[in-house]
């Protein structure tokens, strides 16, 4: 998870780079997953579990050759924009549940 941790909220928080960097350097492919609705299952602080829905979406795979010459900095960049749309679509998908 490129934040560290769960955001506690429908927003993505700064990615860490150390993750982007690993794959860059070592070639493997890149596989974006994102996660929404989990911001209160449970609750932050909570250990009593309620119902809700989730949802996961699995993003197209990145693989080396994408990556090209881009650094890492800017490759978790890409990534992080194309989680960001897909998250958004997400959000009105939550919505209508």
């Amino acid at each position: 998870f490129p934040e560290g941790t769960r955001s506690g909220g429908r927003h993505m928080s700064a990615f860490h780079s150390a993750a982007f960097h690993l794959a860059w350097r070592a070639q493997v492919p890149i596989v974006p997953l994102c996660i929404a609705g989990n911001e209160h299952i449970p609750r932050r602080g909570s250990l009593w579990m309620e119902p809700g829905v989730i949802l996961l979406h699995k993003l197209k795979e990145w693989t080396p050759e994408q990556f090209g010459s881009k650094t890492s900095y800017a490759l978790k960049n890409r990534i992080r924009d194309a989680m960001a749309a897909e998250l958004a679509s997400m959000d009105k998908e939550l919505e209508s549940c």
